[in-house]
């Protein structure tokens, strides 16, 4: 809920940056992908799936800095 008010008022005040533009996606992958952590370190998850979101957020993460890398975003 957090994060869509925070859209919404970045928004609708014209406060967004570009340097937001990339923070906000990737704090919502660490969110995430820390949950799933805690939850597989707790026993709360199965393992395969906290080691395929972990794998996929990385590959993701991965694909987006070979394509800056190729100059091609």
């Amino acid at each position: 809920i957090s994060d869509a008010v925070d859209g919404f008022l970045a928004n609708r005040f014209g406060m967004t940056t570009e340097i937001g533009a990339y923070l906000d996606p990737l704090a919502d992958k660490v969110l995430l992908v820390s949950i799933y952590v805690a939850l597989g370190i707790t026993n709360n998850a199965p393992r395969w799936l906290v080691i395929l979101v972990v794998s996929r957020d990385l590959m993701i993460v991965g694909a987006v800095i070979l394509s800056w890398l190729v100059g091609k975003p």
